[in-house]
């Protein structure tokens, strides 16, 4: 029943920050976003058909698997995912739910050279609470130069798609965290740096719907800086004070020839008390579009160690199966997830 649902209800683009193993060390090639994730461009979807999938045929990564020729100035996309999960607690009993994550669409508009306008709107979460998560103008006025205003996620850290692991969710930048901003960006050939604004959360830019409750009020500034170490390695520090809670960090992006990857990032949050946090992530690929991962994740008196195979079978298609076991206080929990993800 758990994977027939899990198909039923598949899950525009996730940020796959391991695909600098083929020297991607920026996101803005195959994003809209200059940190990933959203709207993919023409090349990023040429990527999934040319080296991310397992099986495709010419123009099956386009949008809507090239059935429909988009004029020039226009990118759509739209995301379809749910995921499955299975828990077994320490006195051995499971419980399972199943979760419909997301079904969006998302628009970008460039109505000058230089001048863009992405949006989104779409259901979110077992509520299929309708909201507005991305909205912003973007003007680039130089090559590697650019502004945006509105709303998305800020830059910190590794944007992984994952917004459950703890340096995302506990800084600030778990599902559906997108918050008002502005930002300007540089993104060069040896490095990039990003200064934003968080200027908090704004209902006026979601759907009024029953039971919503604004997440974050919280304002303040937010740095990433990155330096690039050949064309396969990222390293770089972010730091952000947003109210009552700072936090600063350094993060690791590297590639192990085309094949495997490897993630770190560490972090430090005070809000009251001290935070540590610790990421470790690799993933190993087996064959084309065929990934095996592990995952260890840190904090005081918390560890979480993961380990799955993550499948793109063909362009819009991903399939991640993965086992997690959890420890918190001395008690351990073991976790089975099963998440599909489609993105038109």
């Amino acid at each position: 029943m758990i994977l027939l649902l899990l198909f039923l209800f598949s899950g525009v683009a996730s940020a796959y920050p391991e695909n600098i193993r083929h020297g991607y060390p920026s996101c803005t090639g195959c994003h809209v976003s200059p940190v990933g994730g959203g709207t993919l461009t023409p090349y990023g979807r040429g990527s999934s058909e040319a080296f991310i999938s397992t099986w495709s045929v010419e123009h099956e990564g386009d949008f809507g698997y090239g059935a429909l020729a988009l004029p020039a100035g226009l990118a759509l996309g739209g995301d379809l995912r749910g995921v499955a999960i299975v828990t077994q607690d320490n006195t051995n009993h499971l419980t399972s739910t199943y979760i419909p994550m997301q079904a969006d669409v998302e628009a970008a508009v460039t109505l000058l050279p230089g001048l863009l306008v992405d949006g989104s709107a779409g259901l979110y979460g077992p509520e299929r609470t309708a909201e507005y998560r991305r909205l912003y103008l973007k003007i680039d006025p130089l090559p590697g130069l650019s502004f945006r205003a509105g709303r998305f996620l800020p830059a910190y850290g590794i944007n992984l798609p994952d917004h459950t692991t703890w340096v995302r969710r506990d800084l600030g930048f778990g599902e559906g965290r997108e918050s008002n901003n502005v930002e300007a960006a540089w993104i060069g050939r040896r490095g990039e740096a990003l200064a934003t604004y968080r200027y908090g959360d704004d209902t006026t830019l979601r759907a009024r719907a029953p039971g919503y409750q604004v997440r974050s009020q919280a304002s303040g500034p937010l740095f990433r800086g990155a330096l690039y170490l050949g064309s396969t390695t990222q390293v770089g520090a972010s730091y952000q004070r947003v109210d009552h809670m700072e936090s600063y960090g350094g993060f690791l992006q590297t590639g192990i020839t085309t094949h495997g990857y490897l993630l770190t990032e560490l972090d430090r949050r005070f809000d009251g008390q001290i935070l540590d946090l610790a990421l470790v992530k690799a993933g190993w690929e087996i064959a084309q579009g065929l990934m095996m991962t592990f995952q260890q994740e840190i904090k005081p008196d918390n560890l979480q160690t993961s380990i799955g195979l993550q499948w793109w079978p063909r362009p819009h298609w991903e399939l991640l199966g993965e086992a997690r076991r959890s420890y918190q206080d001395g008690t351990g929990t073991t976790t089975g997830v099963l998440m599909l993800h489609h993105y038109l």
